[in-house]
């Protein structure tokens, strides 16, 4: 096996990264960053803006919010879905991840579960009418 100096490592790193600024402007930008690196994790910090935007405009200077919710709702290109926590990931990934969708159909097998399900469970009719009524929330 061969190897890198790290100065070669430190460039494999950030270029990988997406971080030289070699992605494609507008909408198609934004879902080659979710191709390349696989997930973007959602992330509800907003101090200037919600922390996953930040992961899109650092690596597409002209990146806007609307680009997701256009490859979400009208291009079906992304999905959201929970990986290690809730992300945006590729839909060509989307078949990947269809035997652990299967299992949040099962009940609730531990404790834990049980009781954060049964407590949960009164919420299920409305957010569902909400989410009929109002699109995604």
């Amino acid at each position: 096996m061969g190897s890198i100096s790290k100065s070669q490592a430190r460039r494999l790193a950030v270029s990988s990264s997406l971080k030289t600024g070699a992605t494609s402007n507008g909408k198609q930008g934004a879902l080659s960053t979710v191709q390349h690196l696989g997930y973007v994790q959602i992330d509800t910090i907003s101090v200037i803006e919600r922390a996953h935007h930040h992961v899109f405009w650092s690596r597409q200077r002209s990146y806007s919010p609307d680009y997701l919710d256009v490859l979400l709702a009208d291009d079906r290109s992304v999905f959201e879905h929970w990986a290690h926590a809730v992300a945006y990931m590729p839909m060509e990934d989307y078949r990947y991840y269809l035997p652990k969708m299967e299992e949040y159909r099962k009940p609730p097998a531990g404790k834990w579960q049980k009781e954060q399900y049964a407590s949960a469970k009164p919420l299920f009719k409305d957010i569902l009418t909400r989410i009929r009524k109002e699109g995604p929330l």
